[in-house]
């Protein structure tokens, strides 16, 4: 059988990936500091000191701890979302101390184990008695807690920002602005309205967090990423050569479906009534870049945008909850599974040239 990884845990996996070369380089460069500051004061224990033995210890037990901890942040951190940031950084930190504490007691022996090349079991364990109440454990724990800590930080600025618009941040992609194709997906619940006067604020927040969180995973599985929430619209994107590959943007729509329907239940349980929503999917040329001054955003201008807005106007009026735009379509690869119920043309006003937009199903869904 097959092994099929979803790009989630890709993502999670290269993530833990990064932790364990940024720890050990941060770990190693941390005891070349430690030598060379020792050599400086003429550290009267000098003569019970081996850099090299040191180093090989680093490279043994800071990979350990960074894929223990590496995994810890990043495998569990969907189940701390119902936790306040600053609640888990607690969380975090006493864990870290308690694992940087037993990972430091297991390198003290190691590290004497080469030392003494095994021979001397007294001297080794007396060493790693001296260990768990040395300074050296205390800065091990205040330096790596910090490192944890900043670990966290930074992975859920990647959460808030989105990993895609995170990145792009980071390495200054958009600094200057960039034309670039991309497709998007307008996604509309419907009847928001009158539910929002019908349930009032809370609730209706409730349902579309919760409809908002059940599509997550799909749209990260498909590549695309969140580009806006817009009271009770999602807009999704995806660089044209990701969504176009094996039909990544038009799959989401109908695995969303799938997620919802796979939940009414608990959408029934819980407020009555199973989400229902309408969505278009177009893609173009945008100009892509950064924006604002204060409170920076990057941002994507273009008609492909309004186009998509104005095609997703069209589902009530050709009865469909989900049209594509006819060139959109036709560059996506066919699986037989693919079916173009209907054709038709809009006229949009405003725009000189009309535009064919596809009703497209699913073979189970005729």
């Amino acid at each position: 059988m097959r092994f099929n990884l979803l790009p989630k845990n890709v993502i999670r996996f290269k993530l833990v990936g990064v932790i364990i070369i940024a720890w050990t380089l941060i770990g190693v460069g941390n005891e070349v500091l430690h030598d060379f500051f020792l050599r400086a004061v003429q550290y009267s224990g000098f003569e019970q000191y081996e850099f090299s033995t040191n180093i090989l210890t680093q490279f043994i037990i800071i990979p350990i701890a960074a894929f223990l901890g590496g995994s810890f942040i990043i495998f569990t951190k969907d189940s701390f979302r119902t936790i306040p940031f600053l609640t888990r950084i607690l969380i975090e930190i006493i864990l870290f101390i308690i694992l940087v504490f037993i990972l430091t007691i297991i390198g003290s022996f190691v590290y004497n184990y080469i030392y003494f090349n095994a021979a001397d079991q007294p001297s080794i364990w007396l060493e790693v008695k001296e260990t768990m109440f040395s300074y050296g454990m205390l800065y091990n724990i205040a330096f790596w807690t910090a490192i944890g800590s900043v670990t966290v930080l930074v992975v859920q600025l990647i959460d808030f920002f989105g990993r895609e618009r995170f990145y792009n941040t980071f390495t200054g992609k958009y600094y200057q602005p960039i034309v670039e194709e991309r497709i998007f997906l307008f996604l509309d619940l419907k009847n928001s309205t009158g539910l929002a006067e019908q349930w009032g604020h809370q609730k209706w927040f409730s349902f579309i967090n919760t409809f908002i969180k059940d599509m997550a995973d799909t749209i990260i599985n498909t590549q695309g990423e969140v580009y806006q929430y817009v009271g009770d619209e999602i807009v999704v994107s995806w660089p044209a050569a990701k969504g176009f590959k094996n039909n990544q943007a038009l799959s989401c729509f109908f695995e969303i479906q799938k997620i919802v329907n796979k939940h009414a239940g608990l959408y029934k349980e819980k407020f009555g009534i199973v989400p229902e929503f309408r969505a278009s999917l177009h893609a173009g040329e945008v100009t892509a870049g950064e924006i604002g001054l204060y409170r920076k955003d990057i941002i994507f201008t273009g008609d492909v945008l309004n186009t998509a807005k104005r095609i997703q106007g069209y589902c009530d009026a050709l009865e469909t909850d989900f049209l594509v735009s006819s060139d959109t379509f036709l560059r996506m690869s066919h699986p037989e599974k693919w079916k173009i119920h209907k054709e038709s043309v809009l006229h949009l006003k405003g725009k000189a040239d009309s535009i064919k937009v596809l009703i497209v199903r699913l073979d189970d869904t005729e």
